[in-house]
C-alpha cells in the first residue's frame, strides 16, 4: 500500500487530520491489511497511542475507564 513504506507511516488513501477527523478515500476497495484492523483491538489502540490518542472500547468507541 502506498504510503506504509515511508516515515511516518501514512496511508495515501487517508483524507484528513490525525486526532481531528479522518476517512478511507477507498473505503469499499480497502486491503485485506485494514479489513482486519478492527477498531479498538490491540493495533488500532497502539496506533492510537502514538499519536497521542485515548485508546476505543472493542466496540469502536472512546474507553473512558482506559483513557483516565
Amino acid at each position: 500500500m502506498r504510503g506504509t513504506e515511508q516515515q511516518p507511516v501514512r496511508c495515501s488513501a487517508l483524507q484528513g487530520s490525525v486526532g481531528a477527523m479522518v476517512s478511507c478515500s477507498i473505503y469499499a476497495a480497502r486491503s485485506s491489511t485494514c479489513r482486519d484492523f478492527r477498531a479498538g483491538d490491540e493495533r488500532c489502540n497502539a496506533a492510537r497511542a502514538r499519536h497521542g490518542l485515548p485508546a476505543l472500547a472493542e466496540d469502536g468507541t472512546e474507553d473512558l475507564a482506559i483513557a483516565a
